[in-house]
């Protein structure tokens, strides 16, 4: 850029767990703010149909509940929602679900033993060949995390104690499958029939109108977020890893501009009070705006001053504004010289999913709140998230300007 042009800004846009790229990067439209268009860094959001859908269903003891007579089939409507086409148990052998799969799930025993999902993702992933190929392979489970019963006899403990090391080898091992994006859908099914506690002893008919059950969905970024935007299930959680990987650089748009052109002659702040706007993505905004006024970062020139701007904030429509900025307030000056503002939004796990976790299942039969958790389910999203993503940011924009 030239130094006489009206504005000269440096925005950097960063956003890892999304689904969508700025609607506005690229885009050579003039427009008012046109004029203000800064340097960009932009994230591929292009989506591609999956060639081919597989499912797996978690074999492990527990997971019978799920297709017990006594059940109400939404598991097994979840299945058929997304039209597989294959289905194979996540057993040891891969066995292919072969005939009417509603047959074979009422029928199967579920004797699958542990839950290791730092042995089950990868081996998926390798199965299938999703770095390189246009599948997406989807993983059914109740999500627990358990051990071989062999552990748990020696030490009832085991698995608690055991929390950590778990989340620590499902990152370790994701982290060796470059290139893929994970999706996780939380439903929900009526529940009957015998659970397997933490201690690896059985409790027999259990029954719970909830139960939480997941999706994993595995696959590269563009056929995850395709999926993600196109999918049948009925949700009621979602979050994605690892969507959005693809730097596009060189393009314009105008993601951080002043809402007041006069305010600036060129890059340099002329006003005693400053307003800038931003635009928010699809995939960030639908995060909702008491997550983003929750959570967001903001700085001047590496100093966290979001408690002092925050109460300047605003979300409308995607875009984001903080208004009228006393630049001489003393809690938050901008002085002589040149400043970079940054508006920061990590990927959180939002509060509705720490709801679902649990470290104690041994009550579940009688316990409501047990019931409606789901074992170690925290290290197994903590897993997910610290082997896919490089880092906890959904969206990152900043701002160069001189005073």
């Amino acid at each position: 850029m030239r130094k006489n042009n009206l504005f000269v800004a440096k925005a950097t846009l960063l956003f890892m767990g999304g689904l969508f790229l700025l609607s506005s990067c690229g885009d050579n439209k003039k427009t008012a703010s046109s004029k203000f268009a800064c340097e960009s860094v932009c994230y591929d959001d292009s989506v591609a149909k999956p060639a081919r859908v597989f499912a797996y269903i978690d074999a492990s003891g527990s997971m019978k509940g799920y297709f017990s007579l006594q059940s109400d089939g939404r598991f097994i409507s979840a299945l058929s929602d997304v039209n597989p086409d294959r289905i194979n148990w996540m057993d040891y052998g891969f066995t292919k679900l072969e005939g009417v799969p509603t047959n074979s799930l009422l029928t199967n025993r579920f004797s699958g033993g542990q839950s290791r999902f730092d042995m089950m993702l990868p081996s998926i992933i390798k199965r299938d060949s999703l770095s390189k190929s246009d599948c997406v392979s989807l993983l059914f489970t109740d999500g627990i995390l358990s051990a071989s019963k062999k552990d748990t006899d020696v030490n009832p403990n085991y698995m608690k104690q055991s929390l950590g090391t778990f989340k620590n080898m499902i990152a370790k091992s994701l982290k060796e499958t470059p290139g893929i994006a994970i999706a996780i859908f939380q439903m929900e099914s009526k529940y009957y029939g015998c659970y397997w506690n933490y201690e690896n002893k059985d409790v027999p008919a259990v029954s719970i109108k909830d139960r939480p059950f997941y999706v994993i969905v595995m696959g590269k970024p563009s056929l995850i977020r395709h999926f993600c935007k196109t999918n049948k299930l009925k949700k009621s959680l979602y979050t994605a890893f690892g969507a959005n990987e693809k730097e596009i650089k060189g393009k314009n748009g105008t993601f951080f501009s002043p809402v007041v052109p006069q305010d600036f002659k060129g890059d340099k702040l002329v006003s005693n009070t400053i307003a800038f706007t931003l635009t928010l993505p699809d995939n960030v905004s639908q995060y909702g705006d008491a997550y983003i006024k929750k959570n967001i970062i903001i700085t001047l020139d590496g100093n966290d001053k979001s408690q002092e701007l925050k109460p300047l904030l605003s979300i409308s429509d995607r875009q984001l504004t903080i208004s009228n900025w006393n630049t001489l307030d003393p809690s938050c000056p901008i002085g002589i010289g040149q400043h970079t503002l940054k508006v920061e939004i990590p990927h959180v796990i939002s509060d509705e999913w720490t709801k679902l976790y649990s470290e104690d299942d041994l009550n579940i039969k009688n316990d409501t709140t047990q019931q409606k958790r789901t074992f170690a389910l925290e290290y197994l999203i903590k897993g997910i998230q610290e082997g896919i993503e490089s880092n906890n940011v959904l969206f990152s924009s900043s701002i160069t300007f001189t005073k």
